[in-house]
Parts: structure tokens; C-alpha cells; sequence
């Protein structure tokens, strides 16, 4: 199997993210035994007490659940709360709002340079939320933020920096013309492209039945990876705000998809 490669991602990466992982991979609907599991993540970690230590970490913060039997080995679950912890990428809805009620929210913030520290770790934030950046300290969205900058108003002051805005216009701008400057479309579209036409030929060679079991598994960790890579800077805009060559959506299908296909195949 050629070995996987992408210029965000490394093995390091994968190392730090294996627990988040293994929720992800949970909540696409897969349930796991303790020896599938064990084949699947335990590569993802140093030693096998290491693999065992982050299990019974995400069970004993009530994210996953073993249900054990007499006969049969126990079955790996998520739990509701684990759910709220994955990626809306990997949820079983789709994660695009079908309807948008025209209304944009502006985040705006002046951080001293003496609070650099503070000031990259709230970009940083603000990039987990998905909004775009309109310009170096002018951030946009089109899902309501209201209850996020609530979070950050009560536990990091941050209205002392910063203002919330509401607007229907910005700028003046046609709402396509807001979405075609705040995103990195270009690389964003590389990275769509990217994923879906190297698994789509590894689906392919799986489904020839060339792969033996613990390569399957390997090419699953793999592809949840890649998957989650190539979306974690995807906005999820309301569809009514798509660029015409979007291809988000088409990457989420394939992903469900080839999840299915090759757990088939264990």
C-alpha cells in the first residue's frame, strides 16, 4: 500500500490526535470490538500501555463506553457526550445549514503587541470556529457566534478587546463576493481535490482484495485522518453561500462511503 502523504499532516500529528480520532471514527456509526480496536489505534501510540492509558482516560471522562459480555468480546461505543466532543464533520447530519437568514457576524479585536501571546491563541480560536478573515484583525461569519464570544466574554475578558457586530451587508459587498475574500478557496479546493482522488484509487485497491485485515485497518485510521485534515479549514457555509466549484459536500459523501465499504471488508 503506498504510504500516506500530505504537507499538513505527519505522524506526529496523528500520535497527538488518536483519542480525538477514535471518537471521530465512533461517531460515523462504526462500533468496535476491543481486538478490532486494538489493531485499529494501538500503531497510534508509543507502547500498548500508553494505547490502554488513553482508553481508560475517554472512558473515565464518560466519552466512550465498553459493553461487555460473557461471550463475546466488549464493544467500543460512543456516548452522547462524547459525540459533542467530534468534529461536525463527522457526524451522521450533514453539517451545511440548508438556509441562511442573511445575517453576518463580525468579530473585530485591537490586542497589544505586549499580549501576542493572547492575541495568537484568540486567531487560533477564531479559526477553530470557522469564520474567515476579512482582514488581519476583522473575522467574519455567517453562523450565529453569539454563544462562543459568551464563552470567551466570561472566561478570558475578551470584550476588553474586542467588539460583536451584527450586519446584513459588509462593506457594501455582494454576500458571495464577502465569502470569495474572507476563505482560502484556492488551497481549500487543492485539498478537496487531493483527498477525494487519492481514496478514491485506495478504495479501489481495497476492493480488490489485495488488502489483508491490518492494512484495512491502517488505511481507515489513514483516511479519517486525511479526511478530517483536508476539512478543518472548510467554513461548512450555508449552502445558499456556496462557490459554484465547491466540492465539500461531494467529500463528505465519499467519506461515509468509503468508511462503509472497507469496514465491510474486516
Amino acid at each position: 500500500m503506498t504510504s500516506f502523504h500530505h504537507p499538513d499532516f505527519s505522524a506526529t500529528v496523528l500520535r497527538r490526535r488518536a483519542s480525538e480520532q477514535l471518537l471521530d471514527l465512533l461517531v460515523g456509526g462504526l462500533e468496535m470490538s476491543t481486538e478490532g480496536a486494538q489493531l485499529m489505534w494501538r500503531t497510534c501510540y508509543r507502547s500498548d500501555a500508553a494505547y490502554y492509558s488513553a482508553m481508560r482516560r475517554l472512558e473515565k471522562k464518560g466519552l466512550i463506553l465498553r459493553r461487555r459480555t460473557k461471550q463475546l468480546p466488549a464493544v467500543i461505543q460512543l456516548t452522547r457526550t462524547g459525540a459533542l466532543r467530534t468534529s461536525e464533520v463527522c457526524r451522521r447530519t450533514e453539517p451545511w445549514p440548508r438556509k441562511w437568514n442573511g445575517i453576518w457576524y463580525l468579530f473585530g479585536y485591537d490586542v497589544p503587541e505586549s499580549d501576542r501571546h493572547y492575541r495568537d491563541a484568540l486567531r487560533t480560536f477564531l479559526k477553530r470556529l470557522r469564520m474567515g478573515c476579512l482582514q488581519r484583525s476583522l473575522w467574519v461569519s455567517a453562523k450565529d457566534i453569539r454563544p462562543d464570544y459568551d464563552d470567551l466574554r466570561k472566561t478570558i475578558r475578551v470584550d476588553l478587546h474586542s467588539f460583536l457586530f451584527e450586519a446584513k451587508t459588509v462593506l457594501g459587498r455582494p454576500d458571495h463576493d464577502v465569502v470569495r475574500l474572507a476563505w482560502n478557496w484556492s488551497r481549500l479546493d487543492r485539498a478537496h481535490r487531493w483527498y477525494l482522488s487519492t481514496y478514491q484509487a485506495k478504495l479501489t485497491k481495497a476492493q480488490s482484495g489485495s488488502l489483508k485485515e491490518e492494512a484495512l485497518c491502517n488505511l481507515l485510521r489513514e483516511e479519517m485522518t486525511a479526511f478530517v485534515t483536508v476539512m478543518q479549514e472548510d467554513p461548512l457555509l450555508p449552502r445558499p453561500l456556496w462557490p459554484s466549484a465547491y466540492e465539500g459536500e461531494k467529500v463528505w459523501r465519499f467519506h461515509r462511503a468509503f468508511s462503509n465499504a472497507v469496514s465491510t471488508l474486516l
